[in-house]
């Protein structure tokens, strides 16, 4: 296993394809709901967390291409509320760093470090300025260990994680 230092230094990333646009998954169903005279329910404050993309995402890193399809569910990324006035969850340049981040974790394709890696060079790629994707990959090296946790025991028990909306 290589380490951190060797990871961060021959990690190479690249946008292949970013998607065109999301959409907020609470948003379409409360137009749904409203359409059909339904009430909303109770977990809906979720869905308003959720986004979905619009068009496909593929990048390349550490020498293999991935590709998202379009309508994979993502949170872009989990800021606590104390930290939302430097960085907003859904804030451009930054989300698709966040899109990569969700499907990397849920997939298991990669380490935990190889996914909180892409993420910064992510941010970078996308024209974070360096500060920001390096306070980022801090947070997340520091509180991702939850979700990857949570991930992992989704992914043994039930295989793949796949988020998708047709």
């Amino acid at each position: 296993m290589r380490t951190m230092r060797e990871v961060m230094s021959g990690m190479v990333f690249k946008f292949k394809s970013l998607p065109s646009s999301y959409y907020n998954l609470g948003e379409a169903a409360a137009f749904a709901m409203l359409a059909l005279g339904e009430d909303a329910p109770g977990d809906v404050k979720k869905l308003w967390r959720t986004w979905v993309t619009v068009g496909r995402v593929s990048f390349e890193f550490d020498g293999v291409t991935y590709v998202i399809p379009e309508g994979f569910m993502t949170d872009f990324s989990s800021v606590p509320r104390l930290f939302r006035w430097l960085v907003s969850p859904v804030g451009q340049p930054h989300q698709v760093a966040g899109v990569v981040h969700d499907f990397l974790y849920s997939s298991g394709a990669v380490t935990r470090k190889q996914a909180d890696a892409a993420f910064k060079a992510a941010a970078a790629a996308a024209g974070s300025p360096s500060l920001r994707a390096a306070l980022m990959y801090r947070a997340i090296r520091l509180g991702g260990w939850f979700a990857w946790r949570n991930n992992r025991a989704k992914l043994l028990a039930l295989g793949s994680r796949w988020r998708f909306v047709d």
